[in-house]
């Protein structure tokens, strides 16, 4: 069964959740990796608001931008875990929770 694009949600966010709550560098190296899954799903699938919206529409395709926005943030915060720089990554996060909560106003 194919997941839906709640389901993608939730494990973007139950990710985030996890990240939040650890300093382990495999931990958050981990919940990375997962919601940069969960994000490129999500970013092929049409939300409920877009459905009558052609594909190819501005809206669709600034939908798919913002899950570009998210993926490149989540690479971003990835690339700092790696290096060591622990708290800069977090406040890239942070900076990934304002890019949805922006796009759950505007698309939920």
């Amino acid at each position: 069964m194919a997941e839906t694009l709640s389901h993608d949600m939730k494990t973007l966010n139950g990710t985030l959740r996890t990240f939040e709550q650890s300093n382990d560098p495999t931990q958050l190296k981990d919940a990375l990796n997962i919601m940069r899954a969960a994000a490129q799903k999500a970013q092929g699938k049409t939300p409920r608001k877009l459905r009558d919206s052609p594909q190819q529409s501005p809206e669709m395709q600034q939908y798919r931008h913002t899950y570009d926005k998210l993926i490149q943030q989540i690479d971003e915060a990835l690339a700092l875990v790696e290096q060591g720089q622990i708290d800069d990554a977090k406040k890239v996060v942070n900076a990934l929770k304002i890019t949805r909560d922006i796009a759950h106003k505007t698309y939920r």
